[in-house]
């Protein structure tokens, strides 16, 4: 037999013992007769570990990436890449899943996409206990996936977020994993990115689908809230006779269509549970940032007394700089008046020159005077001693 609707589960070791579960509820109701039930290995060794079993798909080591907490939207988009040219509809769950009913799995998917309608629910603050931050969070990080001029269409106050089936029907996929780039994206989704909600938004830019409110307000979606964390603003929810909710829910809103139960790990307490949990985190956050302002404040002390040792350091600075200006202002005017003097010194110094000068020439003068004296003497002299002995020698012969 040709089936033409198959179930795809990402699972992991510790939602093993769920993944059985959810095996048996499936033959239990006879779903398995019309439908196919796939897991989503991470690896060769999970697939081993738990056991055979006919339908699976082990993600490749390229795409297992645990960087950005998006492994499970790595997981469902890979199996459905995987196994989109063997069926007509493929509906994604998790683990912590469970079928309660026997149903037409192809009348749900054909009157699902045929009505061409995605419930949504309004979400409280996080002031009034509501994740809508979260919200809004998701919603921002799935529209990234479409064209900027297109996601004026995806604007809404409503959360969509588990209040339908993830049914993907398979004829749309390759145009679907074509628009969000799935080639470069496949092994890059984030937490944040989740897989039913982006395809949620290329049913309403591309199928036509329309958002209606289910008259329900929420801490978050309708299927991950305790009672507790309902406000139903009219009955318009019987009238619509959802296919799927949590547990804890089950009491409110099952009705004939209701065939999945998802969420059977958390019980009515599990909010609160986790509501602790978080308050406790908020405590050890809160103490170790008091921790980290006391040692701020200590660093910060010790930071001013370091600014006024030297600020006081500067002050002497200054006084000091302040004395050798004063100081250097004094040789200023003590060499200024050098530098007068010595330009004194220096004119008493050119006149002396010039004096000595002047008495050099008068020595030279006065010594070619004494030389010109001394060498008419001389003269004479000569003269005399040469005239004076033929004298007396004439003198002596006469006698």
């Amino acid at each position: 037999m040709n089936k033409t609707v198959a179930f795809l589960v990402p699972i992991y070791p510790p939602h093993f013992k769920f993944a059985r579960n959810l095996i048996e509820s499936w033959k239990t109701n006879l779903l398995n007769i019309k439908s196919d039930l796939w897991f989503v290995f991470t690896n060769i060794e999970e697939k081993k570990e738990f056991d055979e079993w006919n339908h699976s798909v082990v993600l490749p080591e390229s795409f297992v990436n645990f960087s950005n907490n998006g492994i499970i939207n790595i997981k469902k988009f890979y199996g459905l890449h995987e196994i989109k040219d063997k069926y007509e509809y493929v509906i994604v769950l998790d683990a912590e899943s469970a079928f309660i009913k026997k149903i037409d799995l192809n009348q749900v998917c054909e009157t699902y996409w045929n009505n061409k309608v995605l419930y949504g629910n309004n979400t409280i603050p996080a002031s009034q206990g509501g994740r809508m931050e979260t919200v809004e969070t998701v919603k921002n990080s799935c529209k990234r996936f479409f064209p900027d001029s297109m996601k004026q269409k995806l604007e809404s106050d409503l959360y969509l977020w588990f209040n339908q089936p993830c049914i993907y029907k398979c004829s749309t996929l390759n145009e679907f994993f074509s628009v969000i780039d799935y080639e470069k994206n496949a092994a890059e989704f984030i937490w944040h990115d989740f897989d039913y909600y982006i395809y949620m938004y290329y049913l309403i830019l591309y199928q036509g689908f329309r958002i209606e409110d289910m008259e329900i307000e929420s801490n978050y979606g309708i299927c991950e809230a305790g009672l507790d964390y309902l406000w139903f603003k009219s009955n318009k929810y019987e009238k619509i006779n959802i296919w799927m909710c949590s547990q804890v829910t089950l009491p409110r809103f099952d009705n004939p269509n209701l065939f999945i139960v998802c969420h059977i790990d958390r019980d009515e307490g599990w909010m609160l549970r986790v509501t602790n949990i978080k308050i406790d985190n908020l405590v050890n956050a809160n103490r170790l940032l008091s921790d980290r302002l006391e040692q701020k404040e200590k660093e910060f002390v010790d930071l001013y007394a370091r600014i006024d040792d030297l600020y006081s350091r500067n002050n002497d600075l200054y006084a000091r700089s302040d004395d050798l200006y004063k100081r250097s202002n004094d040789l200023y005017a003590r060499s200024d008046d050098l530098y007068k003097r010595s330009n004194d010194l220096y004119a008493r110094s050119d006149e002396m020159c010039r004096k000595l000068s002047q008495m050099t020439q008068e020595n030279l003068d006065m010594r070619k005077r004494i030389d010109a004296i001394l060498n008419s003497k001389s003269y004479l002299l000569g003269r005399m001693f040469t005239w004076l002995p033929r004298k007396i020698i004439r003198g002596l012969c006469r006698k």
